[in-house]
């Protein structure tokens, strides 16, 4: 799963739990956009440094034991220095959306990442797997319900044009970033 698959399937569980567990005072779009960090965080991480460091995409950032120690640090720093923009539940938040991060990539991820260091090391699987996907019937299905979550929620919640804006450029950026990072990849190691 890719980019707008992982920020789909987190708001659409957000809006079932949200639908489930209704309160008034929960702030919807801080929320979802929080959730939409989450859902994208482990391969903010891993894409970038793995691919650079390790020749891999999935790295620390897709294993159990790093997500709940990073919850864990967070959570200390936040409770301690008690920043203004922090709300209540904001980690907690985050870190749903990168387990459904983790849930999305199960099919393809090899379970020495998910549980490392428990089961040994990380799989190299080579960095021309990421354009592969592209190839993939369900990660175009993914994207393209992606992309429909955030339409429907954008139109149903009456965005503004310059979240349109904002939310059209980290799309791009995010995509073209991936892209010349694979592409330089993959004429380096053919």
């Amino acid at each position: 799963m890719y980019l707008l698959g992982h920020i789909g399937s987190a708001l659409i569980c957000y809006i079932m739990i949200s639908y489930i567990f209704e309160n008034d005072n929960w702030d919807h779009k801080r929320n979802q956009i929080l959730i939409s960090i989450g859902a994208i965080l482990p391969d903010l991480l891993d894409k970038p440094i793995g691919a650079l460091i390790f020749g891999i995409g999935r790295w620390i950032g897709h294993s159990i034991l790093f997500q709940l120690t990073f919850y864990i640090i967070v959570k200390i720093v936040v409770l301690k220095y008690k920043p203004s923009f922090y709300k209540k539940y904001d980690i907690e938040i985050l870190l749903t959306g990168a387990i459904i991060h983790l849930i999305g990539d199960l099919p393809g991820l090899p379970l020495e990442t998910i549980f490392w260091p428990m089961l040994g090391g990380f799989e190299i699987s080579g960095n021309s797997s990421f354009l592969l996907g592209y190839q993939n019937i369900e990660t175009i299905i993914t994207e393209i319900g992606g992309v429909l979550v955030i339409t429907i929620l954008g139109i149903t919640q009456k965005w503004r044009i310059n979240s349109w804006k904002i939310v059209f450029v980290l799309i791009a950026f995010y995509e073209l970033l991936f892209l010349m990072l694979y592409t330089f990849f993959i004429g380096i190691y053919l």
